[in-house]
């Protein structure tokens, strides 16, 4: 009885540890971005230039602002607001609309698996004799395949 004891244990041992084991539920990042889950475009805000600003021939446009993303609502009542999100790619051009759309400054900075970014580029028209229209375009896109866009129209004279 006593050999027939031992093992019976071990046995009971060994399959309450396979059955614990494989009831184990991987439980994966909650905060970790899924592009499944993506609802939200991305926000472009531009803080300079102005709309319809106005600039000397020879002056520097500084070309400020920044754009983030957002995955979706979290959905938890204990920590309201959003997961963070990633982007995908960003352009910033500047056109010169007088001249049959020019492109003055045309950059696309690395954003991939970002959840924001802030730019800051300058540019400038060095001289000319009438007025120029100019516009700046930000397009940013996500990891979704969502996109926001803002534009700023500025003039040099």
């Amino acid at each position: 009885m006593k050999k027939l004891f031992l093992p019976l244990i071990l046995l009971g041992a060994l399959a309450s540890t396979i059955f614990v084991s494989s009831c184990q539920k991987i439980i994966a990042d909650p905060y970790a971005y899924n592009v499944d889950y993506d609802s939200l475009a991305p926000e472009v805000s531009i803080s300079v230039p102005i709309m319809n600003a106005v600039y000397s021939y020879g002056a520097d446009v500084a070309v400020v602002g920044t754009v983030t993303d957002k995955e979706s609502l979290k959905n938890d009542i204990l920590d309201p607001g959003y997961r963070a999100g990633q982007l995908k790619t960003l352009s910033i051009q500047v056109e010169n609309l007088t001249a049959n759309n020019t492109l003055l400054l045309n950059k696309n900075p690395d954003v991939d698996g970002l959840d924001g970014v802030a730019f800051n580029e300058k540019f400038s028209i060095v001289a000319g004799t009438d007025t120029t229209k100019c516009r700046l375009i930000i397009i940013a896109t996500d990891a979704g395949g969502q996109t926001d866009r803002d534009t700023v129209s500025f003039i040099y004279r």
